[in-house]
C-alpha cells in the first residue's frame, strides 16, 4: 500500500514576497556573491562569533561573513550540555563544536575538509578546549566509530542543491537533490544514544517541505522548532528523533 508523508506545520508559514523572489534568484545570487565573498576573505583575519574569538582560514565556511553559524551557535549555548557526549557534524571554524564544549559537553567534531579540521583544532586550543574536543576528518559518519553514540548530532548542512566539487564547496552544495543530508539523516540513527536528538538549522531559501517529507520517510519527527528571521530569508532551527522513540516519549509523558 502507498503511503502520503504529509508535511508538518512548521514548513507551512507564508512566505513574504521578498523571500519568494530571493529563492527564485538564489542560484543566480550566489553565482554573483560568490566572488564577492571571496575578495572579502583575502586573508586568514581573526573574527569574533557569539563573543568567542576565531581563527579563519579562507578555504573554510566563515563564520561570521555567513549567519547561520552565529544562530545556531547561540541556541546550542542555551542547551544543557554538562556531560553530555556531543557531536559537531561539518565543523567548519569548529564554532559550535566549541561552544558545546564550553558548556560541558565532550565533542567530537568531524568535517570532509581537511582544512577544516585543521582550523577547528586550532580554535580548540585557542580556547583550551583541545581535551574537550576532538577534531577529526571525516566524509559524514565515514570516521565515527561504529559504536559510538551522541545525545546531540548538530549539523549547519549545506543548503544548496548541486554538486560540491571540492571539499570548500562541500559547505555550500548538498547534491542535486540534497543527498548530503538524506544519507547524514539515515547514518546518523545507528550513533544516537535512546533519548538522543539531531539538531540542525535549515534556510528558507531551501525547498523546506520536500526536506520535511523526506525526514518523516526515514523515519523522524520534528519534535521542536524555532524561526528567526534574517535579512531576507527565515533560519529554522528544528530538533529531529527517530519517530519511534518520539512517540515512546509522548506515551510516557
Amino acid at each position: 500500500m502507498n503511503q502520503t508523508t504529509e508535511t508538518s506545520t512548521w514548513t507551512r508559514d507564508p512566505l513574504p514576497p521578498v523571500m519568494r523572489i530571493m529563492r527564485w534568484l538564489q542560484p543566480l545570487l550566489f553565482r554573483m556573491l560568490w566572488p564577492i565573498a571571496v575578495h572579502i576573505r583575502k586573508k586568514n583575519a581573526d573574527t569574533r562569533v557569539a563573543g568567542m574569538p576565531l581563527r579563519t582560514r579562507l578555504q573554510v565556511f566563515h563564520p561570521r561573513l555567513f549567519f547561520s553559524s552565529k544562530i545556531f551557535a547561540e541556541y546550542v549555548a542555551a542547551l544543557p550540555l554538562q556531560g553530555k557526549r556531543f557531536l559537531d557534524m561539518g565543523t567548519g571554524s569548529g564554532i559550535i563544536g566549541l561552544v558545546a564544549a564550553k558548556h560541558g559537553a565532550r565533542v567530537l567534531a568531524v568535517d570532509i575538509n581537511p582544512e577544516a579540521v585543521q582550523l577547528a583544532a586550532e580554535n580548540a586550543a585557542l580556547h583550551n578546549a583541545s581535551d574537550a574536543m576532538q577534531c577529526r576528518r571525516s566524509d559524514l559518519f565515514a570516521a565515527v566509530e561504529a559504536d559510538t553514540r551522541f545525545d546531540y548530532i548538530a549539523f549547519n548542512p549545506p543548503f544548496f542543491a548541486g554538486k560540491a566539487e571540492t571539499p570548500e564547496k562541500a559547505a555550500w552544495f548538498a547534491g542535486e537533490a540534497h543527498e548530503t543530508i538524506t544519507q547524514f539523516l539515515t547514518d546518523a540513527k545507528k550513533h544516537l544514544r535512546k533519548s538522543g536528538r539531531i539538531l540542525m538549522i535549515l534556510s528558507s531559501l531551501m525547498p523546506l517541505a520536500a526536506l520535511d517529507r523526506r525526514f518523516a520517510e526515514i523515519g523522524y519527527a520534528v519534535t521542536a522548532h524555532t524561526r528567526i528571521r534574517h535579512l531576507v530569508e527565515f533560519f529554522h532551527i528544528i530538533e529531529l528523533r527517530p519517530a519511534a522513540d518520539s512517540e515512546t516519549a509522548a506515551a510516557g509523558d
